[in-house]
């Protein structure tokens, strides 16, 4: 008897990628996208006519409620306080591989899958997250959130696979072009996300530029357009490159600096998940501080229910509200949201 997958299909290149190549491997696909809004309609027709091409199943599960409640809302409320939200990586802990695992599992599901690029490795009786053949598109730096009791139900197709792969399994099988644009980053913003948090009456708390020192520059437009490390939309006009080092909720005020003092080699995060429920002892640890940044090696010490990240070298920006992820030579160790940046 085939094993029954669940997958969730956007329309786009890598889910259908996913589908193709789980069908070819024997499982019994059906594809689920998931309601927000209206902004998710486009996907759901795209979804379903894939799946009707390829002869699967297709359901679709309205989630606005939750969606609203676990990612929506927390985005919204972390730009109130100054903090630069991921909400890619709550999404995949509370929706993706929360509330629809969850469904999954419930319904009779062998397995959940997405077109994320990610490798999931099987050595004995335990399961490692690993980064992806195509470095380039590795994505687990949003997956750390997941744990190892889960991994034995997910399956990432395209792991060992690149975008261009992916883009000529569609074009071979005539599902989609191979110049289909990549999805949009933040699935619930069509536009701006400035114009969203306002259209969402999100509190802008309003205050001014300051130098280190405390010494006031001007007014600035409010909180919610700013996070760290940014320089450009700020019309300062002082004669040198600025950049945000701080952004203080309570007094509102928006602290400037020099890009050199952007810079630190230490971190405080919380809410913290370990895959394989531990840091390996006598294996040297690397993380990230962001999607887009360079792995390098730190300590790290745990106090209680928070982690102290040292980085042997520096790090620009450190933002409040991203994620630091953890990884060894061979698989992803787990990570935590960064709550304090230290020089």
């Amino acid at each position: 008897m085939k094993k029954k997958v669940l997958l969730g299909m956007s329309g786009g290149i890598d889910s259908t990628a996913a589908a193709v190549l789980l069908i070819e491997q024997g499982y019994d696909v059906t594809g689920l996208t998931f309601q927000i809004d209206k902004v998710t309609n486009d996907a759901n027709k795209k979804a379903l006519k894939i799946c009707n091409r390829l002869n699967i199943n297709h359901i679709t599960l309205n989630i606005t409620k939750e969606f609203n409640k676990s990612v929506i809302l927390k985005f919204i409320n972390d730009y109130e306080k100054g903090i630069t939200p991921n909400p890619c990586i709550n999404c995949n802990k509370a929706i993706k591989f929360g509330m629809i695992y969850d469904y999954a599992i419930k319904n009779g599901y062998d397995y959940v899958s997405t077109g994320h690029y990610a490798i999931i490795l099987k050595i004995k009786d335990r399961f490692y997250l690993q980064s992806s053949l195509d470095i380039k598109k590795d994505q687990t730096y949003f997956l750390h959130v997941l744990l190892e009791e889960q991994l034995k139900h997910i399956l990432f197709p395209l792991g060992k696979l690149s975008k261009e792969q992916a883009r000529d399994i569609c074009a071979k099988n005539k599902l989609l072009p191979r110049e289909s644009k990549e999805s949009q980053e933040i699935c619930f913003i069509k536009d701006d996300y400035k114009i969203f948090l306002k259209r969402n009456n999100a509190k802008n708390k309003m205050g001014n530029f300051i130098y280190e020192d405390g010494t006031i520059i001007k007014p600035h437009d409010g909180i919610v357009n700013y996070t760290i490390g940014q320089r450009k939309g700020m019309n300062l006009a002082i004669g040198k490159p600025a950049y945000v080092k701080n952004i203080d909720y309570k007094s509102g005020d928006v602290v400037i600096t020099s890009e050199k003092n952007l810079y630190g080699i230490k971190a405080i995060i919380t809410n913290i998940t370990l895959i394989n429920g531990v840091v390996p002892k006598n294996e040297q640890i690397y993380a990230k501080i962001r999607y887009s940044a360079k792995k390098a090696s730190v300590t790290i010490h745990q106090e209680q229910d928070k982690m102290i990240v040292v980085f042997s070298e520096s790090q620009r920006a450190i933002t409040l509200g991203q994620s630091i992820v953890f990884y060894t030579k061979k698989y992803v160790v787990g990570g935590g949201i960064i709550e304090k940046g230290e020089q």
